[in-house]
């Protein structure tokens, strides 16, 4: 008996196909929605995928959130999807949309993808000691003069010798 062992994702999507799926009204509205879609998770098993995720519905954000899922294919074609608002229009609605466009743009950032931020100076502090500027410049101090440098070089002779 084989075992099959079930990968479940939260982040990091691979693309999904979607051309030819939705009517194009149905995708645009999709885009719109992006922004309602919640908890998705992507669940593997084989070569099937399923694709799970809320909607807060968008007249009413008081209400409870559409069920929503696709299908995939190995491919990562749309082979089904289903949510259950009440447009039930055989998965193609704009919440299987909104969860298409959220797999194919969703970039989940964490704390270590950016430059740390807790010793940055603040730009009060920044505007008091401005780049660039020499010390002589911050301090009002006159230019240092360059050393000189006699042109006798008998000592240098004298000093050599020894």
């Amino acid at each position: 008996m084989a075992i099959m062992a079930t990968i479940k994702i939260r982040a990091g999507f691979l693309p999904i196909e979607i051309a030819n799926y939705f009517r194009e009204s149905t995708s645009s509205k999709g885009l719109h929605l992006i922004k309602h879609i919640l908890h998705v998770e992507e669940s593997s098993v084989d070569v099937k995928s399923t694709i799970l995720a809320k909607c807060i519905p968008q007249a009413s954000i008081n209400k409870d959130p559409y069920r929503v899922e696709i299908t995939l294919t190995p491919e990562r074609k749309i082979e089904d999807g289903h949510c259950n608002c009440v447009a039930r229009i055989s998965g193609q609605c704009k919440h299987v949309a909104a969860l298409a466009h959220y797999v194919n743009r969703e970039r989940t950032v964490s704390g270590t993808d950016s430059a740390q931020q807790w010793q940055k100076p603040s730009e009060f502090r920044q505007s008091l000691y401005p780049k660039g500027e020499t010390i002589e410049e911050l301090f009002h101090l006159p230019p240092a003069e360059p050393p000189s440098y006699s042109s006798d070089l008998s000592e240098a002779d004298d000093f050599l010798k020894i």
